[in-house]
Parts: structure tokens; C-alpha cells; sequence
């Protein structure tokens, strides 16, 4: 995904192999990318953490899943995007 839209403030997805799904907000654009702060819990994130990509919307490999790859920003919209239910404590 092209980065040079998105802006602070915007809710992105984000896909990790086929099946792992994370929503963030943008925090910062700079010409060579973004950073995200992830506020949905997955099995490789906490609310919180902060994830780097680059302007083609490509992670860091170490911020991703060993077997499926980097974190790739995918939409930035709902649609079609399966996200799991928060579990209820």
C-alpha cells in the first residue's frame, strides 16, 4: 500500500502472513514511511507497541511474525478486515 495518503490520526490494518490481523493508528509520516501504534491486541502485539514501515507500507522483519514475515499495512478502511473480539475480563 501506497503510505503518501494516510495521515496522523488514521486507523490502518495491518496482515502478518495469511491469518494474522492487527489494527493501529498512525502516529507519524515521514517521507520514507510511518510509524503505527497498535491498539488491537494479537498474538505478536500489545495495545501500544510501535510499529515501523516503510512508504510502501512494509514493516520491519523484526517486528513481525518469524513464520509468516514483516507487518504489511493492507487498508485503511474496515472493509473486509476480520478482527477479532476483544476478550471480555
Amino acid at each position: 500500500m501506497d503510505t503518501k495518503t494516510l495521515v496522523v490520526g488514521q486507523k490502518v490494518y495491518m496482515t502478518s502472513g495469511r491469518f494474522i490481523t492487527c489494527a493501529g493508528e498512525v502516529v507519524k509520516v515521514t517521507p520514507e514511511g510511518l510509524e503505527v501504534r497498535a491498539t488491537v491486541q494479537s498474538n505478536l502485539t500489545t495495545i501500544g507497541d510501535l510499529l515501523h514501515f516503510d512508504k510502501d507500507g512494509k514493516g520491519r522483519d523484526d517486528e513481525g511474525a518469524h513464520e509468516s514475515g514483516a507487518w504489511e499495512i493492507t487498508c485503511a478502511s474496515e472493509d473486509n478486515v476480520y478482527l477479532p473480539e476483544p476478550e471480555v475480563q
